[in-house]
């Protein structure tokens, strides 16, 4: 992924240009649980990708160390249908792994709410609120965003 990650970076914008929207760059950083006295991983350190395909639909994936420090993989979609304005509202769903308690580590469906603020054209801010999941504890995760340098 991190890999994947450094190539969209570097790729020129005019490569992709008629095919789709935007891509961004993800950089989960940080998260708070409901449950303060569970000691749960809050250092969600971690990379991902969003691309839009659709004026209002984002594809989106990534890993990043989970609250029970183990590695997770996510992918789906984002819905967007405010895209354009600074703030909005937006949900996300997929699939998520690494969650010992639920499926036995593997993959299990994922739908969240998304408070996006993008106040320039370049970066961006997430804060994606996750339900609780076996015996974890809901949370807010925050993710970093930056415009790549391509479009696809």
């Amino acid at each position: 992924m991190r890999k994947l990650l450094l190539l969209f970076l570097l790729l020129p914008t005019s490569a992709f240009a008629d095919e789709g929207g935007p891509c961004w760059a993800s950089v989960m950083i940080h998260s708070y649980h409901a449950n303060r006295e569970a000691h749960l991983n809050e250092r969600n350190y971690g990379v991902g990708l969003e691309c839009s395909f659709k004026p209002q639909w984002r594809a989106v994936a990534g890993e990043f160390k989970n609250s029970v420090f183990r590695r997770s993989i996510y992918a789906g979609a984002l819905y967007d249908p405010w895209e354009g304005s600074a703030l909005r509202l937006a949900v996300v769903g997929g699939v998520i792994n690494g969650y010992p308690l639920a499926n036995n580590g593997g993959f299990i469906p994922m739908v969240a709410p998304v408070l996006i603020w993008e106040p320039s054209r370049y970066v961006g801010i997430n804060l994606i609120a996750l339900p609780k999941i076996g015996d974890i504890s809901a949370v807010i995760a925050i993710h970093i965003q930056i415009k790549g340098a391509v479009s696809w």
